[in-house]
């Protein structure tokens, strides 16, 4: 069931950004790291044009930054152009104290600045406020639960039918036992 939602709330995500429609705040946080990196490189591919990128697209990683640079690399306003857009990359790498030091900007986030918080390989604690205030900002949350083994022939199917394909069970089924667990290996051969 949890892989359904995951994928449920994917494509929801997806859609959204597809459709030009950008929250100010997306923090992807999970044990599947496919649906963090596909979201987050569909934010980045088109958050912001590539001409406007040079000014207005700042890459972070968590083990060389800390989150007072974050908030302030988030409070810039755009050059020449309708937004810009923060990535922090392998947050995981942070103290969840750190983490909640981002809290203040996540509560009233600036609307001319998309942050995108990858948090991999773990779930961001849920009984910290964090996740609740992002939400109340505007946040998107996407929690990525590793896909059950029984669930991967049916979320390949899936994928496959989003890109117009036809894969039946019994290949999903043989797709899935000879790649194993690796959801993105397994939708790379789906695409």
């Amino acid at each position: 069931m949890a892989a359904t939602s995951t994928t449920d709330e994917y494509k929801k995500l997806m859609t959204e950004v597809r459709g030009g429609t950008f929250r100010p705040v997306y923090i992807l946080h999970g044990e599947e790291s496919f649906f963090i990196d596909r979201v987050a490189e569909e934010v980045e591919r088109l958050a912001v044009q590539e001409h406007e990128r040079d000014f207005n697209q700042t890459i972070l990683y968590a083990r060389d930054t800390d989150p007072d640079q974050v908030k302030d690399a988030c409070l810039r306003f755009p050059m020449m152009a309708e937004r810009q857009l923060v990535v922090v990359r392998e947050l995981q790498a942070w103290r969840i104290d750190q983490v909640e030091k981002l809290e203040s900007y996540l509560a009233r986030p600036t609307p001319t600045t998309v942050l995108v918080l990858c948090y991999k390989h773990k779930k961001i604690d849920g009984r910290k406020s964090i996740l609740k205030t992002a939400q109340k900002g505007g946040a998107a949350v996407l929690t990525s639960d590793k896909v059950r083994d029984e669930k991967l022939p049916e979320v390949l199917m899936g994928f496959a039918k989003n890109h117009k394909r036809k894969l039946g069970a019994p290949e999903a089924q043989l797709l899935a036992s000879h790649l194993g667990s690796d959801l993105g290996k397994a939708v790379k051969e789906v695409e």
